[in-house]
């Protein structure tokens, strides 16, 4: 969750009662401070479901990394909170640092996203 000029953003989750092996897409929600309620956005995210990723917020932009999909990922994406449209910013290398991770910290300053400490698999 992150909040961005008032709005709080919430990204996942997971249905009770969804079907094994079957899992829904991962949605974006919101709710208004101001107005104490949510907002349905109707936005679909490109990312593959997925848990213990990480998030954080840069001026207006939601940046999303890495998590586990049956495997752990080491992808990043933003989501522009304006337009309301969705990047992958990923490297074409799924062996390009960061190695792929969950549990990990997130942290922005300076125009800078930190990606630090977490859970991966060492490939040695």
């Amino acid at each position: 969750m992150v909040a961005i000029c008032g709005v709080l953003y919430v990204l996942g989750g997971q249905e009770a009662d969804s079907i094994e092996g079957v899992n829904p897409p991962m949605l974006l929600h919101t709710y208004s401070i101001a107005s104490s309620s949510w907002i349905d956005l109707n936005v679909r995210t490109p990312l593959t479901v997925r848990w213990y990723f990480t998030i954080v917020a840069v001026g207006k932009t939601i940046y999303v990394f890495g998590g586990d999909s049956g495997s752990l990922q080491n992808d990043l994406h933003s989501y522009e909170t304006e337009s309301k449209v969705w990047t992958d910013l990923s490297s074409p290398s799924p062996d390009s640092p960061p190695r792929p991770r969950i549990g990990n910290g997130i942290a922005a300053s300076g125009g800078m996203i930190y990606v630090f400490g977490g859970y991966f698999v060492d490939r040695n």
